[in-house]
């Protein structure tokens, strides 16, 4: 490290020793290694930052998949409903025509026996 300063104007105020450069280069190295570990702790949450996001955009994405599914299915459900009412609108129209062909049936053979 650079020496700090080793030289005053004022008579009264001494130079730095070797002890006091030696503790000025200390502290500065624990100041280099705080922002080392600072930084690193910045990287990690950052990617941890990330990692949430993503993990957000993909519960949301099957979130939307899964009402657009729900959607698809309540509508195969409303086709099935209307094809059900359907078959029983033309099982009831099949049976009345049944039941007027045995009507007929019935006044036939009356007025063949009578």
């Amino acid at each position: 490290m650079t020496r700090l300063c080793s030289y005053s104007h004022s008579p009264t105020v001494s130079q730095f020793t070797d002890a006091d450069q030696v503790l000025t280069d200390h502290l500065m190295w624990e100041l280099q290694e705080m922002v080392r570990l600072l930084k690193k702790e910045l990287a990690d949450t950052q990617a941890r930052e990330a990692w949430a996001i993503q993990e957000r955009n993909e519960a949301l994405a099957a979130g939307l998949k899964l009402q657009l599914d729900l959607a698809d299915a309540a509508a195969g459900a409303e086709q099935l409903a209307d094809r059900l009412a359907e078959a029983d609108a033309m099982r009831d129209m099949a049976a009345v025509g049944l039941f007027d062909d045995v009507l007929i049936d019935v006044d036939e053979f009356a007025a063949v026996t009578l």
